[in-house]
């Protein structure tokens, strides 16, 4: 094999490579997000939770 067919080889290994990445990137970043979105309104009842807890806690101190 020619130096020059292992170079153009290299670079559509590296071009696919780059490409699957991409790809894989973009697939989580969509599981992410719709997981995010299932969460949310979890975490919100959960913040205000916390901060209700947290001002009961400071009048009964105070």
């Amino acid at each position: 094999m020619k130096k020059n067919d292992q170079h153009e080889d290299a670079m559509r290994l590296t071009t696919e490579y780059t490409h699957l990445l991409s790809r894989q990137e973009g697939m989580v970043q969509r599981m992410l997000d719709r997981k995010l979105a299932q969460m949310e309104p979890m975490i919100e009842r959960l913040i205000d939770q916390r901060i209700r807890e947290h001002l009961e806690q400071m009048t009964t101190t105070n």
